[in-house]
């Protein structure tokens, strides 16, 4: 066989092996020379693989710290492997920075010397960035996850906890390694412990809980807490990722407003006078027991319903035209009307919101019933008295003092005049009789 018909039949063997290897292939002589590349590294660069034929590779690409490479690997015959070593292509820098896994290994000849260098690169490029991207959305995570005000825990699937952030072991006076070693039900009173099986019941369930618990702080606190629980998956397993949230204040605020409220109340029901609270479509929100007790039901029965299904029907729509008038105008009125004998005096007085809308009405309602008869009762006496004093009197010229006494005490007993208006005006007429003004 002729030295040129082995040559070319080494050479096409190796065209074989250059394309049978993964990646991007180059063999090059000892003075880092292309003698063969394979397709893909030639694509890579944009060329075909006879461009690179008899050409050097750092004259090509010029690059000291990979050219020394080179050189070590064929002095020392050690090869040389590297993951995602960057490199910028001098001729195109728009590229950016590129990433390469590569091996370089020495190809020795028949006699164990040196012959060449077999470089194999694969471009990692894509991998590197998303890895990179990655690392970018999981520090941007724990840099919200550890700067929230609010605890994060995440639980295995038994109430383990596997996760938290800084808030979870500041809150509670804990460190971070000993909150791991914990379970979610270490941190609840006894009473949440025997719930705590019922709700991540329904957790499994619903996918999801928002729920009011109390945790213990390392020292004894308490602390109460609302807590919005769903299911996740964290690192490939399923997982609770649970949002606390410290309500401490919302909790007094509350409590200070239920005792406001009761105080009140108390004051409201300690009055003798109707005072009511209701929506603008007439829901009550508030009713004293007085006012509660003239429409003969209690406070209890009208929380939450229409107010004018317990307003008599002959004074329904009255009401309701002058509520309405107050909710359109925002200017409160007043009016007087009677029921069952009675008489009441009633004031309606828009409440308004921040931005001077009317929210809600109050309504106060006087009796006047007694007022209302003692002005009867005075017209009628004045009538009477009158009269009859008229009668005894005509009958003497200048009459005494006594007999103006027994005129009016017998124009006070007419049957339609109250005993007990008679009895006060006794005691005024005793007085200007006892008087030393003359008459």
């Amino acid at each position: 066989m002729s030295s040129e018909t082995q040559s070319a039949e080494t050479d096409q063997s190796l065209e074989k092996l250059l394309s049978s290897i993964y990646g991007l292939v180059a063999y090059l002589d000892c003075d880092c020379n292309f003698i063969k590349v394979n397709k893909a590294y030639a694509e890579a660069d944009g060329h075909e693989p006879s461009f690179f034929i008899g050409k050097n590779h750092f004259e090509l690409y010029p690059h000291a710290e990979n050219e020394a490479i080179f050189r070590r690997v064929i002095k020392s015959g050690e090869p040389y492997i590297a993951h995602a070593k960057p490199f910028e292509y001098p001729d195109e820098p728009d590229r950016g920075v590129t990433y390469w896994d590569w091996k370089l290994t020495p190809v020795h000849n028949a006699d164990n010397e040196i012959d060449g260098l077999l470089l194999t690169l694969i471009d990692v490029t894509s991998h590197v960035k998303a890895d990179n991207a990655r690392h970018q959305i999981e520090q941007s995570f724990h840099t919200l996850f550890n700067n929230t005000a609010d605890a994060i825990y995440i639980l295995d699937m038994n109430g383990h906890i596997v996760e938290c952030n800084e808030a979870a072991y500041r809150d509670l006076g804990y460190s971070r390694a000993e909150l791991l070693r914990m379970d979610a039900k270490d941190l609840k009173t006894p009473l949440e412990r025997e719930q705590f099986a019922a709700k991540i019941g329904v957790l499994l369930k619903e996918g999801h809980l928002l729920t009011d618990s109390c945790h213990v702080a390392r020292d004894g606190r308490h602390i109460p807490v609302e807590i919005n629980s769903r299911l996740i998956e964290f690192q490939g397993t399923p997982a609770i990722l649970s949002t606390v949230r410290d309500i401490s204040k919302r909790v007094d605020n509350e409590h200070a407003l239920r005792d406001s409220e009761a105080n009140i109340r108390a004051l409201l029901d300690a009055t003798t006078e109707s005072v009511s609270l209701t929506e603008r479509d007439h829901t009550v929100t508030f009713i004293n027991e007085t006012g509660a007790k003239r429409l003969r039901t209690t406070p209890a029965d009208m929380l939450g319903k229409d107010i004018f299904s317990f307003i008599p029907e002959q004074l329904r729509e009255p009401r309701k035209k002058h509520f309405q008038r107050v909710i359109y105008s925002g200017q409160p009125v007043t009016l007087d009307d009677s029921r069952g004998g009675f008489y009441f005096s009633s004031s309606i007085y828009p409440v308004l919101n921040d931005e001077g809308a009317v929210e809600r009405v109050a309504v106060f309602a006087k009796d006047v019933t007694e007022e209302h008869r003692l002005q009867a009762t005075e017209i009628l006496l004045r009538d009477l008295g009158s009269r009859y004093f008229a009668k005894v009197c005509f009958g003497h010229p200048s009459p005494s003092k006594q007999q103006k006494l027994h005129a009016t005490v017998y124009a006070c007993g007419a049957p339609t005049v109250l005993s007990t208006l008679r009895n006060h005006l006794f005691a005024a007429l005793h007085n200007f009789l006892t008087d030393s003004t003359p008459t």
